[in-house]
């Protein structure tokens, strides 16, 4: 027969154990009780418009003159997942005049929804002349940019001649509660989400 002293320690070693397998500073907790920490954006929280305005430095800026498409040429605006440009979130739409463009007499390109959609400007169409003008568009896919993502805007002229132009990211179709304006800098200007949003 075993010796009882023997088994004191025995048993003593399996309490302990059993005891203290539930306290190793883990929680127990049922995880379907936990909230899951990784929440959407929600989607009526961010700007749902852009605003696009034409920013001629004086009158010379914008010869009526020369040509028939006074004024930004914009071709698109894309909003990128994030800075790797590679994967895109929305594109414009439903875009139309907010103050239609009144410098020159003449333009030919002002049908606002040619910014609509993917790149697709050529010299002689795809785009529309802002002509001192501005326009406002929503996004394609029902969603406003949110932080992480990349504003890409397209303006068809370069070099010397390009035109300048501002955006800024609205809750309305009228722009009336918006962002700051940001001015692009090169004809495909990349703006940072968080530059603009408000």
């Amino acid at each position: 027969m075993p010796d009882s002293r023997l088994r004191l320690p025995f048993v003593l070693t399996l309490l302990c154990f059993a005891a203290c397998a539930g306290d190793n500073g883990t929680d127990t907790a049922d995880a379907s009780a936990t909230p899951d920490t990784a929440t959407e954006v929600d989607v009526s929280a961010t700007p749902q418009f852009i605003h696009i305005v034409d920013a001629p430095t004086d009158d010379s800026s914008v010869p009526c003159v020369s040509t028939k498409s006074p004024g930004a040429d914009i071709d698109a605006i894309r909003i990128f997942d994030d800075p790797s440009l590679s994967s895109v979130k929305a594109t414009l739409s439903q875009c139309q005049w907010l103050e239609a463009g009144t410098r020159c007499d003449e333009n030919l390109y002002d049908d606002a929804s040619q910014a609509e959609g993917p790149p697709n400007g050529s010299p002689f169409d795809g785009f529309v002349s802002l002509n001192s003008g501005s326009i406002v568009c929503q996004w394609s896919s029902g969603q406003g940019p949110a932080l992480g993502n990349v504003i890409q805007a397209i303006e068809m002229s370069s070099g010397p001649d390009r035109e300048p132009y501002q955006i800024r990211l609205c809750n309305d179709a009228s722009a009336t509660t918006c962002g700051a304006f940001q001015n692009s800098t090169t004809p495909t200007s990349n703006f940072p989400a968080g530059s603009l949003l408000f």
